[in-house]
């Protein structure tokens, strides 16, 4: 079983990731989530078990949601980021008019091909 100290820090880190990402400090993170900064602080460097009901207050400050959090966390979930990825550029596809999908269509035959010849070049 994993020590609790190794899993507080996998989500901290996982934390200060998206909030980086977000480019957000601690403060308003913090703000956003209605939790105190040195709280947000020891939740990122692994010292607190945090509850579901400040993880989810985190997400929404973040807005991620609490699956994704998760499934993005695992690289080992690698067709579940590809499911991500194809649902993503379904919702992309369903927007746009039939002249924007041609061009689409067109453009990403033209990188499939182009990263092919370019991988067949390499080895």
């Amino acid at each position: 079983m994993p020590e609790k100290r190794d899993i507080c820090s996998k989500l901290g880190s996982r934390i200060r990731e998206l909030r980086k990402a977000k480019g957000f400090t601690q403060e308003t993170l913090s703000e956003k989530a209605g939790l105190h900064p040195t709280y947000i602080g020891a939740i990122e460097r692994g010292e607190c078990n945090v509850s579901i009901k400040t993880l989810e207050k985190v997400c929404v400050a973040l807005e991620v949601d609490i699956p994704e959090f998760f499934r993005l966390s695992f690289p080992e979930a690698g067709l579940i980021e590809a499911e991500m990825l194809l649902q993503d550029i379904n919702l992309l596809i369903k927007a746009q008019d039939k002249p924007t999908l041609k061009l689409a269509s067109n453009l990403l035959r033209e990188i499939i091909e182009w990263k092919r010849a370019y991988l067949s070049e390499s080895h």
